[in-house]
């Protein structure tokens, strides 16, 4: 490839151009050059890469040759990204960049690129057919970096929208590491100049952008800070640099002329000790009154220039030190104020301060020993704690205050803190922009903050899980960012696990209309509904029961409100839509969430799509109340497992899991017991309006999270008092519905229920008929009960259905008995199997002789207990159990083994 025909297609025309470079074997060696044209360029950048310079191209052309920032640049004539790969970057390798990025271009209808091989990454350019100015260019090139960021494509963010950026020139050597790597075109490819606004289309436009080249609000941020100090100055004057002429009027304040003493007060105006300024150039003059001169004072106007004191004192400015740095004398009293305390801002450490407007100041001084105010930030920006996050360490959490944007929270690991690119990153990624010797600055005010802290007090848990802090007291809860407690809510640093559940927690629109919603189910007919609902609300009380979870199933067509009734409960506590997993979401998903949830209801939509297998595990884990335990992918070591979760969960299907847990395996019955399955009446259509139904679904995604505090507080506040109402209603449902240790799952989630409806109504949540949902809840549990006990096989059945099965492999035979010893006559089989022998049936005494070793297999198969089955064949159809040859009668000599031997009556009747 011609490095000019390349250079050529992405550079505009006009302008200087840039090379930079350093020395691989000197990184301090560092060059930056302009040339008129892209020949001289080239020349140079091959002179030296031959030196063993790394050496990059600027992607601006430049308007003067002697900076490269974006405000000197001239044209652009392409966009470009740049791709970092290798095993701790954004893609894996080159290859798998290239995938990504053929995806990206594909999505978005871009052009082919033309892609340069950095040695590592790839950098990807699509050529203009005209050069642009910068500000025409900078705005879509912003859309391309919001672009990159919406569909997840980890190009650089730092490179795509920056004017002044560098890259590789291609036909050099990269000369990171040992060996090194050629740069150059990747395929051979130059791709086809794009039309501006043709590429802009593809985008999505422009992304408008504030004013960047006069940051007025920076500038303004710093500047409200600053206020005038009089006592600055002289201090400054008494170490040679201040003013001469503030302190010749000091000193001759009886002789000064009124115009010069008038140049003095118009200083000290502006100061806010400026009161004392006026006395201290006033008091000594014979004719000095207080009032007088104050008055005088704010009558002067502005601050008077250094011009105009020289002007009435010519002499008095010869030998100034900041005669080229200043216009007026008023600049040299500048002092950041320091804000008073604020409750709700912790008081920064020394030799930090926060501003009398916000931000963040160091007090120091300057080469000449004068105290000054280094700005570090000019928002209000600050560690508010030191954390341990089990997966992540040290943890430092911050609150940044932005203007538009309120209060932004949030937690870093300490060990991005001590690494400076990281550092950057993680700040960049919650708004905080700054490099250089800005972001040094920055780096170590926070690790004053951390160093403050460790003095000061011991790090406070980072909570990787929603819910009761101790199941056992109750006395602490986790909700989104908030720590509830009895009578307060603190804030709660949000955790590796919990920082992407956070804003879901956060109340949307109206309270009353999120109790409007929840009314809508208070009629008869809609117990179901009101049971689900109340279910949210139940699930944090479960540490009351003694278990871990209590799953409920609705089964049934559509239409009849499962979403809704699923969203209502989601909706007790935030976003429903979003704390609701869906139909496609992972059974491990699932329990993850599970597990970050922990007291929170667990509500599961379109669960229709389970395999039996599925089906019959969640069952099993849900009820388990943990993880599963896994290996750390690259340590022989375990997987962080939180604490187990106590919650209620809820799922909805179009398909019954009673049906397909009962396809898995013949007795089904531990699954079922720990999973209670309503069947959702199609009549129910009925009942429901389906507009209203429609605006209630619509409306709880935006109506949801207004209940919660209080209702937790409540529990807090009542835990004992409920615990004895828990024990009430519990005795009084068990009762009722004739509920015995197995049906302990059903019991403890039932009057969860029926405890969290009389809470809600007391609270005002919820306004439901406790005692006629007992009623309904009573008939349910033994409508379900009746479906366990007819789902598990009889004795009689199992041993039908092993025959049944296996009818071709067994050997059926008449009986060899007969009152002769130890004399076999040979019998003709009736059957004899061809392929394998699992049994033997004498069809004339009914006995079916099984070998235990095949029984047992054929119960394992069907997941049925081999030990209860056989106590119930012994019990129940007189089985006996001896070591016999299931061959005798035949030619086939097989040893004796032990089966189990039982009489079936009619069997070859019915087979």
């Amino acid at each position: 490839m011609d490095t000019k025909q390349f250079l050529g297609s992405v550079l505009g025309s006009e302008g200087n151009y840039c090379l930079w470079c350093y020395n691989s074997n000197n990184k301090t060696d560092i060059k930056q050059e302009f040339y008129p044209s892209i020949d001289e360029l080239i020349q140079r950048a091959d002179e030296l890469d031959a030196a063993a310079y790394n050496v990059f191209f600027a992607l601006g052309t430049f308007k003067e040759p002697d900076n490269r920032k974006q405000i000197n640049v001239n044209q652009m004539k392409s966009f470009f990204i740049d791709l970092d790969c290798g095993p701790s970057k954004e893609f894996i390798d080159q290859p798998t960049a290239f995938e990504e990025l053929r995806r990206f271009c594909k999505t978005n209808k871009l052009p082919r690129p033309t892609i340069v091989n950095s040695g590592n990454g790839l950098h990807v350019y699509w050529p203009l057919t005209e050069a642009v100015d910068e500000k025409t260019w900078f705005p879509v090139a912003e859309g391309l970096k919001q672009l990159c960021i919406k569909q997840d494509f980890p190009a650089d963010p730092s490179r795509t929208s920056d004017a002044a950026s560098i890259l590789r020139v291609p036909n050099t050597y990269n000369y990171k590491g040992d060996d090194p790597k050629p740069v150059g075109l990747l395929h051979g490819y130059l791709a086809e100049p794009i039309d501006f606004s043709e590429f802009e289309d593809c985008v999505g436009g422009a992304i408008p952008v504030p004013e960047r080249f006069a940051p007025s609000a920076y500038r303004d941020a710093l500047n409200a800070q600053t206020s005038g100090s009089f006592k600055r100055l002289l201090e400054k004057t008494d170490n040679g640099q201040g003013c001469a002429q503030i302190q010749y009027i000091i000193d001759n304040q009886d002789s000064v002329s009124y115009d010069m003493w008038r140049a003095g007060l118009s200083i000290a105006k502006v100061c806010v000790d400026g009161d004392k300024a006026a006395r201290v150039m006033s008091s000594n003059h014979p004719e000095y009154d207080f009032n007088e001169t104050v008055r005088k004072m704010m009558d002067t106007g502005g601050p008077q220039y250094c011009s105009t004191f020289a002007k009435h004192n010519p002499d008095g400015c010869d030998g100034c030190p900041n005669a080229l740095s200043i216009t007026t004398p008023a600049q040299l009293t500048k002092i950041v104020e320091e804000a008073p305390p604020e409750p709700e801002i912790p008081q920064y450490p020394a030799p930090y301060m926060r501003g009398k407007n916000g931000g963040v100041y160091m007090r120091t001084k300057d080469e000449e020993g004068n105290p000054i105010e280094v700005p570090i930030y000019h928002h209000d920006f600050y560690v508010t704690r030191r954390l341990h996050d089990v997966e992540q360490g040290e943890v430092v959490a911050f609150a940044l205050h932005l203007p538009r944007d309120g209060v932004r929270e949030f937690t870093v690991p300490l060990m991005a803190i001590t690494s400076r690119e990281e550092f950057r990153k993680n700040m960049a990624m919650k708004g905080i922009t700054t490099y250089g010797e800005d972001l040094g600055k920055l780096m170590k005010y926070v690790q004053t903050w951390v160093n403050e802290l460790q003095q000061t007090g011991a790090a406070s848990e980072a909570h990787q899980q929603f819910g009761w802090v101790n199941d056992d007291t109750m006395q602490e809860f986790v909700l989104g960012d908030k720590l509830i407690k009895a009578d307060t809510v603190e804030y709660n640093p949000p955790s590796s696990k919990t920082a992407g559940f956070v804003d879901a927690f956060k109340p949307m629109g109206s309270a009353d209309r999120q109790r409007e919603i929840l009314s809508f189910f208070n009629v008869e007919g809609l117990e179901l509904h009101q049971f689900v609902v109340c279910m949210g609300l139940g699930s944090i009380l479960m540490p009351l029961t003694g278990l871990f979870s209590f799953a409920a199933h609705l089964y049934g067509g559509s239409g009849v409100g499962k979403t809704t009734a699923l969203y209502c409960n989601t909706a007790i506590w935030g976003d429903p839509h979003f704390l609701t997993l869906g139909q496609r979401d992972t059974p491990n998903s699932r329990m993850a969430r599970g597990e970050v949830y922990k007291n929170l209801s667990l509500n599961s939509d379109e669960m229709s799509n389970m395999t039996p297998f599925v089906a019959s595990d969640y069952c099993y884990q849900f009820a388990e109340g943990k993880q599963r335990n896994r290996l750390q992918g690259s340590a022989n070591t375990e997987r962080w497992r939180g604490k187990p979760w106590r919650m209620m969960g809820c799922s909805s299907g179009n398909i019954s899991i009673y049906e397909l847990l009962s396809k898995l395996k013949a007795d089904p019955e531990a699954e079922m017991q720990r999973i209670l399955e309503f069947t959702v009446d199609p009549n129910l259509k009925a009942i429901i309006d389906k507009d209203k139904t429609d605006a209630l679904y619509r409306d709880i995604q935006t109506n949801y999270g207004h209940f919660s505090v209080p209702y937790i507080q409540y529990v807090i506040q009542n835990r004992d008092q409920i615990a004895k109402l828990y024990a009430g209603i519990k005795e009084r449902l068990d009762k009722a519905a004739n509920l015995t240790a197995v049906n302990r799952f059903f019991s403890a989630g039932c009057t969860n229920v029926l405890v969290a409806a009389t809470i809600g109504n007391k609270l005002g949540i919820v306004g439901y008929d406790v005692r006629h949902l007992f009623d309904w809840i009573v008939v349910e549990l033994k409508r379900v009960k009746a479906v366990i006990s007819d789902t598990g096989p009889d004795t009689n059945s199992i041993i039908a259905d092993f025959a049944r099965d296996n009818w071709g492999s067994i050997l059926k035979i008449k009986s060899t008995d007969d009152n002769r010893d130890d004399v076999v006559d040979l019998v003709i089989p009736e059957n004899m199997p061809k392929n394998k022998l699992i049994g033997r049936y004498e069809t004339d005494t009914k006995l079916m002789f099984i070998p235990i070793k095949e029984f047992k297999k054929y119960l394992v198969d069907q997941y049925i207990n081999y030990a209860s089955t056989v106590k119930s064949l012994k019990e129940e159809m007189g089985a006996t159990s001896k070591v016999v040859r299931i061959t005798k009668g035949t030619s086939l000599n097989l040893p004796s083994q032990r089966c189990i031997v039982v009489k079936m009556e009619g069997l070859d009747e019915t087979t």
